[in-house]
């Protein structure tokens, strides 16, 4: 029986293939990425939920692992950091 995880990696690689987008990764499905960071449950391989960082936590890595990127490909990566440090803005405007 299949984990969990690896039946989303494999609805997500159809997902991909069936779209053909497989291998084109543009400036559009990035930033769809990123206003998808914390938006999912992870769950481990049982399916339990984990604990994880919060959105705002993400989206800061997320600039913060954009330094050690070397290949982006199709991908702006002034858009993508310009939309992530722009919801990392809004998070701060948030009343709390």
């Amino acid at each position: 029986m299949k984990s969990v995880v690896d039946q989303e990696l494999a609805r997500a690689y159809r997902r991909l293939r069936d779209t053909g987008t497989l291998g084109q990764w543009t400036t559009r499905d990035e930033v769809g990425f990123i206003f998808g960071l914390g938006d999912h449950q992870r769950l481990s391989d049982t399916g339990v939920k984990l604990v994880t960082s919060t959105r705002e936590d993400l989206l800061r890595r997320y600039l913060q692992a954009s330094n050690n990127r070397v290949m982006w490909g199709d991908i702006d990566r002034t858009t993508c950091l310009t939309v992530a440090a722009a919801l990392i803005a809004a998070f701060k405007k948030e009343p709390q």
